[in-house]
């Protein structure tokens, strides 16, 4: 984030470009894997990503993209 210039909320909501990876890890947990089946055939879907957690992966590369988008 500090390389790029982006920033992060931290705990107080302020925003901050060197945030902690637990407060990373603790912004994450709401996000949930669904797996659909329809017709025999199984989706798996990515549920309640926000911005900020979407921004984060961006940040993280292209691996992170593929498991997520």
């Amino acid at each position: 984030m500090k390389e790029t210039g982006q920033t992060f909320p931290n705990q107080l909501k302020k925003p901050t470009n060197r945030p902690t990876f637990r407060w990373i890890c603790q912004n994450f947990m709401n996000i949930t894997v669904v797996n659909v089946v329809a017709d025999g055939q199984t989706t798996t879907q990515i549920a309640n990503l926000k911005d900020l957690q979407i921004k984060v992966i961006k940040l993280l590369g292209v691996e992170y993209e593929k498991y997520y988008f």
